[in-house]
Order: structure tokens, then sequence, then C-alpha cells
């Protein structure tokens, strides 16, 4: 006999998907919001950061809405697709916190924005975390975890770093963690881009 879980409701990652697909920044072409399900947690990114003012401080505190883009925000509400008070970060967490999944969260690069939400079950077998380096400010856990494997291992290709991860993230989320880090300060790299190397700066 197997036992199911479920993990979260199809119309909470609708609600989402339309939710940030009103934040959106079109500005970048040929961007989109991209969805991935993982053993151990659903991720939802967008291209575009927090409206000024907003913070991933103070986030949660505010019930303000300040839509990217208000007239696809429009369209949304008149169809009761979305609601219009500034509730859309509360409804997603309160959701959440109801089926019984840890609380989610968001991080940002220079590009965009994620949001994490774990799952309270694993969907398969277990994984085992690297110890990530804490003493580094206004970095992701991701970003962090990127500096510890090259302080370990020197010198490493994108794909060297990818396997190295103690959670899978797609091609293009590494890209923007390095090239996020690169700007930063942090990391560079030597060589063209199909035998590009990062190691620490």
């Amino acid at each position: 006999m197997t036992k199911s879980f479920i993990y979260i409701s199809l119309f909470d990652v609708l609600y989402i998907i339309n939710y940030f697909t009103y934040h959106r920044d079109y500005s970048f072409n040929g961007g989109s919001v991209s969805l991935g399900i993982y053993d151990d947690r659903l991720e939802i990114w967008n291209y575009g950061l927090f409206p000024r003012g907003v913070s991933l401080n103070n986030l949660t505190e505010l019930n303000k809405s300040i839509p990217r883009n208000p007239l696809i925000a429009n369209v949304l509400y008149y169809h009761k697709i979305c609601e219009t008070w500034g509730r859309g970060v509360h409804m997603i967490m309160e959701e959440c916190v109801k089926a019984g999944h840890p609380k989610p969260f968001y991080e940002q690069n220079s590009l965009g924005t994620l949001l994490t939400i774990p799952f309270k079950h694993s969907l398969g077998a277990g994984y085992t975390t690297q110890s990530v380096n804490s003493d580094i400010p206004s970095l992701t856990i991701r970003q962090k975890e990127i500096i510890s494997i090259l302080k370990q291992y020197h010198e490493l290709t994108k794909e060297e770093i990818r396997f190295k991860l103690s959670k899978s993230i797609s091609e293009r989320w590494l890209r923007n963690e390095l090239n996020a880090l690169k700007d930063s300060g942090y990391i560079t790299y030597k060589g063209n881009t199909r035998s590009r190397k990062w190691s620490i700066k």
C-alpha cells in the first residue's frame, strides 16, 4: 500500500504564477516565469526585482499592492484570479503553512526573484547538505555555498559547481548566481564560454 501526500494545491500554484506574471519585468527579452519541481521543494523564478521601497526585510510587513504591471493586474482582478489589496505574499505564506509545509522564502539576485516552497515530505531520497560560509553578508544561501565550494576546489567549471551543490538547480539559475557573484567582486573566471573556469577573486 502506497501513501501519498498533497504537497501544494494546483490552485495555489496557479495563483503564484499569476502573481509573478503581473510583477514580472518585461524589459527582459525572452524572459519568463519558470517553475521547477524538486524532491524537497517547488521553485518559481521571475525576471524582475521587488518594487522600490520593498525589500526581503520588509516584504511580509507590507499590506500595499504595488504591481509592476497594473494593466495585467487589473485584468486578473477583473476575472477574479488575483486580489488588489496587497495580500499576495501573505496568502502564499498562509496557504503553505496551513498545508503543513515550512514557511516559503524569497531570494533575489541581480536579475530577478526566486520563491522557494519547501515540502513537508521529500518526494524522493534524502540529500546531505554542505557547509556554507555564514560570515559573508548580503548573499543568498546558494551564493554562499558556491563560494564555499570554490574555496575548497579552487577552480571549477559551471557544470562542476552545479554537480557539487547540495541541491539541484537549473543551469540558468546557476549562471545568474555566478554572474551576480562576479559583479559583486567575489569570484572571477578565465577561459572562453565552453571551457570557462570559476575561482575566488
